[in-house]
């Protein structure tokens, strides 16, 4: 009976939440739809991995060799903002991956900084809390209000990796201040 009862509850939790959900296509489209709630990703959208482009037929094998905790940056750039790029084929969107430990050290370091900085300007009173982008920290929200002191308390060493993205997101999914976009930042 026990055993029946641990069954049912690691079902009724999930077996993926216990043990860590696999990075899938669908899991990177959904957040990017829900992000950034004007988009619409298109089918031939390119999708770029740790720098690497994905081949349309191989990126759920790709994908599913990453949990979902170890992405470290999502971001979509939609045909409007590609358009002035060179691609071998025309770009219908492009999505960008980065997983934990394939972020440029140098570039944590430097939009930490920003970040750092951005989130400082308020508090030196330059600056209002309305004003600040949303801070996620390893997957959690932090109040705006609390944002600038928890983020000068965290060390520049502990940075995994950063994703800044200075442009408005969903403020249905991340409240009034989604308007000045989000800042990611997985740590130690």
């Amino acid at each position: 009976m026990k055993a029946v009862f641990l069954f049912i509850t690691l079902y009724a939790i999930g077996f993926a939440d216990l043990f860590g959900q696999t990075l899938s296509k669908n899991y990177v489209d959904k957040w990017i739809v829900e992000t950034f709630s004007t988009t619409e990703i298109d089918s031939n959208a390119l999708y770029i991995l740790n720098g690497f482009p994905i081949d349309t037929d191989s990126i759920e094998n790709k994908l599913s060799s990453y949990l979902q905790s170890d992405l470290i940056l999502i971001d979509y750039l939609d045909k409007a903002t590609t358009e002035n790029m060179v691609f071998c084929t025309p770009a219908r969107g492009i999505v960008l991956l980065t997983t934990k430990g394939n972020q440029n050290k140098k570039i944590i370091r430097k939009n930490f900084s920003k970040a750092v900085n951005q989130f400082s300007n308020s508090y030196s009173n330059l600056g209002t809390s309305e004003e600040l982008p949303v801070l996620i920290i390893n997957g959690h929200q932090v109040k705006s209000s609390e944002s600038t002191s928890v983020l000068k308390s965290l060390r520049k060493a502990d940075v995994l990796g950063i994703n800044i993205i200075g442009r408005p997101v969903s403020k249905q999914l991340y409240g009034e201040n989604g308007k000045n976009g989000l800042v990611v930042i997985s740590a130690k």
